[in-house]
């Protein structure tokens, strides 16, 4: 038998020794016996784990409950990550980098609370749509939508509008959750007509148009027994689509995929297809069933599908069972194993026959004495970590593309790289390459502090690998990457941590570019351009002039990384001071950037003893290397606001502006109070459209009578022993003209901003060095590089 006797021969003496207080003859041998083998009447097929992770297809919906009722041996209860929640993690670390996208209120990939067409807007107010006419200040409403469920989002293609959200009917009388999909025609804004009214059952993972197609990809746990419909239900305007087409009744008959891989537990994966071009189209789609150990992504026209292969224990630790102790079993222990081992597979899978013959030896080892139950157990333990140690650990991730068309949906390829992909922003499509980041095992280092691995990839769009830059080391966690232009941004979980960035220039042979770290706190950085040279940063400032770092406001500022080497802040403005907060620190598309029009839209809120004054945004034009202040907005008439409104995970206020948006020389921008429209030359001017009546709203407070350190509005103002800080009229209220428009003071018109630009015109030796030629401190501060004893950076 596989019973290891001089192991445990030894063991026992030992213990003998330790309960009997006696000692041992030195020169005491021990005698060898020779090994039992295991009975061949208790003999078992050896189980097969071992898969190839390629996708496969079930013939028939009665395959694939066969497969399910034969494989699945636990319902699925990992709560599916969608692209909002993945980006709610990212925003909870203390930097936040954003992609670049521009003007992104009119692109069909994004779906979001407010959406621009041409000469259109359409914006959600809690359960209704508005639609609005935009003509440069003259803005109208044309119509209103309401909702019995609250939407999440909107997107809009052509005269195509899209609403979507948690169908909060149907979830109260069903046992899972659906989602509801409306598609509406805008042909004639003002008289929108619904042609299609669709739930599908699952949780959103995704919602995106590509190419005229709407994609609604949801998941939802498969059932692990027989169940007459395994599959999710799509309902058409609340009745469920059949899954057999007799020509009789509506249907939905989606192919199914599966993987060859050991499924613990499972879950559909489904991608719904909606031509909106058509509205005669069928609903079209296709499902995949996966595992604990897949996870999917969507990037430019492709969906991807990964796998990532772990070490499975289970079926060594069950192999060094059946070695160390089938011999011991009595009689009828026996019998059991080989009924177990003759049940069918329908009955029992092979994993569920593993775990039921370990009960049996568990159960075997319960029987026994307590001497001879520790050693069998350390016995079999040892034998286990014998086996793991001898296996093969890969790593590593399968990665399976579908391609997206017009034509339909086209399993295009299968990749592999090592690693985990880090999540749904690590991978990236984009022209004919294919980028990915991967996290592997941390390890101690020699002075027994983690090192942190990752890599990186390029791939063709066949996913076969180009280049890549594998096990690149950090003392800090990576978290996340963005791809901008030829260089991948490695983004640290440490709070203040750094940037880590690599140049894809040659994609043939990646070079690690330089480390950055961005002063402030939880900072967002938005890329300018689609190289990654240019940013702008949004973050809490610090002041340590008092030895202890306290907030002192909210810092924008504009960083030039062109040349790593030699990064510049070129400009930056204090807004505010700390008790100043923006929501684009919780909600980062609150804000807004056009290349094209050199604009940016963020929102912000002064408060004044814990009681708002001011809740608007604040409008920039990039002009060059300089920042412009165009003005502020407000939407709170000075103080005012409705109710909190929470959404999403997010708190916001009836005046918090949640989206703006830039056309030509106008700005624009919502708030579930108000729509209001701006020339960025005459912000002061801006005209409104009210969404909630204000006769309700609450008064939070107004200017505090003789009050010189809180000074509203205009907190922060320039510390100069020219300004009198005892201002004449702040006691007086807010006054208001007819159309309900603040009224401000000349002296609240003043910039609220200290320009902290710390370049001076006229520098020869450029930004960052002073007269004598000594560095100025910027902010940055060298970050430990990548120390890979794989490669040399």
């Amino acid at each position: 038998m596989f019973y290891k006797i001089i192991k445990s021969t030894v063991l026992l003496v030992l213990i003998a020794f330790v309960f009997s207080a006696c000692s041992l003859p030195v020169k005491q041998k021990i005698e060898e016996a020779p090994l039992v083998t295991i009975p061949k009447d208790l003999e078992l097929k050896p189980l097969d784990f071992t898969k190839t992770g390629k996708l496969k297809k079930f013939k028939d919906y009665s395959e694939l409950n066969t497969f399910l009722a034969t494989n699945v041996i636990e319902s699925y209860s990992e709560t599916v990550k969608t692209d909002s929640e993945t980006v709610k993690t990212e925003l909870q670390a203390s930097l936040v980098l954003d992609y670049f996208k521009d003007n992104n209120s009119d692109n069909p990939r994004e779906a979001d609370i407010l959406k621009q067409n041409q000469n259109f807007s359409f914006a959600l107010v809690k359960n209704e749509l508005t639609i609005l006419r935009l003509s440069d200040l003259d803005s109208s409403l044309l119509a209103k939508i309401n909702f019995d469920s609250r939407p999440s989002g909107i997107l809009s293609f052509g005269s195509s509008l899209v609403v979507y959200g948690d169908d909060e009917i149907i979830n109260k009388r069903e046992s899972s959750n659906f989602q509801f999909v409306q598609v509406f025609d805008l042909s004639t804004p003002a008289s929108p007509k619904k042609i299609y009214d669709l739930s599908f059952e699952g949780d959103l993972k995704n919602i995106f148009i590509e190419n005229g197609q709407l994609y609604v990809l949801t998941e939802k746990k498969a059932p692990s027994k027989l169940a007459e419909q395994s599959l999710p239900k799509v309902l058409n305007t609340g009745k469920a689509l059949a899954l057999k087409c007799d020509g009789i009744e509506s249907c939905f008959t989606p192919e199914v995929f599966y993987f060859d891989t050991n499924y613990r537990a499972a879950r559909f994966f489904n991608i719904n297809v909606v031509d909106l071009a058509n509205e005669f189209s069928p609903l079209k789609g296709q499902s995949y069933l996966l595992s604990e150990n897949h996870e999917v992504y969507s990037s430019e026209a492709s969906i991807f599908i990964s796998y990532f292969e772990t070490l499975d224990e289970e079926p060594f630790y069950f192999a060094a069972q059946t070695e160390v102790l089938s011999s011991l079993l009595t009689d009828a222990e026996k019998d059991k194993i080989k009924e177990v081992e003759a049940l069918s597979d329908f009955v029992l899978s092979q994993r569920e026959k593993m775990l039921k013959m370990s009960a049996i030896f568990e159960s075997h080892l319960s029987s026994l004495k307590e001497v001879e139950k520790t050693l069998l157990e350390v016995d079999i333990k040892d034998t286990a970590n014998e086996k793991i140690a001898g296996a093969k650990v890969s790593n590593k991730t399968l990665i399976h593309k579908i391609r997206l068309s017009k034509s339909g949906l086209d399993y295009y390829a299968m990749g592999e790289v090592t690693g985990k992909i880090m999540n749904n922003y690590s991978v990236l499509q984009k022209g004919s390459y294919v980028y990915l980041a991967t996290r592997n095992s941390e390890r101690l280092n020699e002075e027994g502090e983690k090192q942190y691995y990752s890599s990186v990839y390029v791939l063709d769009l066949a996913l076969r690998p180009l280049s890549k830059m594998e096990n690149l080391s950090s003392k800090e966690e990576i978290y996340g990457v963005r791809f901008l232009g030829n260089r991948a941004f490695l983004v640290s979980a440490k709070e203040n941590g750094p940037l880590f960035v690599i140049d894809f220039k040659d994609k043939a042979k990646p070079v690690f570019s330089g480390t950055l770290k961005v002063p402030g706190n939880n900072v967002y950085l938005k890329p300018i351009d689609e190289n990654g040279d240019r940013f702008i940063s949004l973050s809490y400032n610090l002041d340590s002039s008092s030895g202890t770092e306290l907030r002192n406001g909210i810092k924008l500022s504009l960083f030039d990384f062109s040349n790593l080497k030699s990064p510049r802040e070129l400009d930056s403005y204090l807004i505010g001071d700390a008790n100043s907060d923006s929501l684009t620190f919780t909600d980062k598309r609150s804000l807004y950037y056009s290349q094209e029009l050199k604009t940016l839209i963020f929102p912000a809120t002064f408060k004044e003893n814990n009681r708002l004054h001011f809740s608007g945004l604040f409008a920039f034009i990039v002009n060059g290397d300089a920042l412009e202040l165009k003005g502020k907005l407000d939407h709170s008439l000075g103080g005012f606001y409705n109710q909190v409104d929470s959404f999403k995970n997010l708190t916001y206020f009836d005046n918090s502006v949640k989206r703006s948006f830039a056309n030509k020389n106008f700005i624009y921008s919502f708030s579930n109070k108000f729509f209001r429209s701006a020339n960025i030359d005459d912000i002061d001017n801006a005209k409104s459209l009210e969404l909630i009546i204000h006769s309700d709203d609450l008064l939070v407070s107004s200017f505090g009578v003789g009050n010189p350190e809180g000074l509203g509005v205009n907190e922060n103002v320039v510390e100069d022993s020219n300004i009198d800080k005892n201002l004449d009229g702040l006691g007086q209220d807010e006054a208001y003209d007819k159309e309900g428009n603040l009224l401000v003071p000349e002296y609240f018109k003043d910039p609220i901003f200290e320009n902290e630009s710390i370049y001076e015109p006229g520098m020869s030796s450029g930004p960052g060095v002073n007269d004598s030629g000594s560095l100025i401190d910027s902010g940055f501060e060298e970050a430990e590089l990548f120390e890979d004893p794989a490669i040399t950076l």
